[in-house]
């Protein structure tokens, strides 16, 4: 117990500090912010999407009810989300009645993902992923993503008929 009481006292100390010196954060991921609405509005938890984000994904990331796509600027940014998926191992052994310890931390999973509309007009949304992820021999890259041509029927923003082509189900 002696040997671990300095880790201790430090993790209870950066707790104890990181909990009452912390202040209200206003960060908000990018994507969220060009749109105005909080993460929550369209996901359950990241990166899974309820019911509403998965209609302002469908309509070309916009919002018809709301008549956001009148809004739609030339792109100043583009939105990046990055999930990183970190495994940590632990293993105690006996061998020989002597007791050892291994331990390993890793990354599993490192994911980057960018998706916007287009134009003054929205007529074009695009959505990409690119990562790398962890294998049982190796770590393999990944990709997949859907361009979306919009409104091709009906009025503009309503996205009536849209056509995708790519991998649309990404999550």
């Amino acid at each position: 117990m002696k040997r671990n009481f300095p880790l201790l006292f430090i993790f209870l100390a950066l707790f104890i500090l990181s909990t009452f010196a912390a202040s209200e954060s206003f960060a908000m991921p990018m994507f969220a912010k060009r749109i105005g609405r909080d993460c929550s509005y369209c996901h359950v938890s990241f990166p899974k999407l309820n019911e509403t984000g998965r209609i302002f994904r469908a309509n070309g990331f916009r919002f018809a009810e709301e008549e956001q796509w009148v809004e739609i600027k030339d792109m100043d940014t583009l939105p990046l989300a990055m999930e990183i998926e970190i495994e940590g191992v632990f293993n105690k052994t006996k061998s020989g009645g002597v007791w050892s310890d291994e331990s390993d931390m890793k990354v599993e999973e490192l994911e980057i993902m960018a998706g916007a509309v287009l134009g003054k007009e929205g007529k074009v949304s695009v959505l990409g992923v690119i990562g790398i992820e962890e294998t049982a021999t190796d770590y393999e890259p990944f990709s997949h993503g859907y361009i979306q041509i919009n409104d091709l029927i009906g009025p503009r923003g309503e996205g009536v008929l849209n056509l995708k082509a790519g991998e649309y189900e990404v999550a």
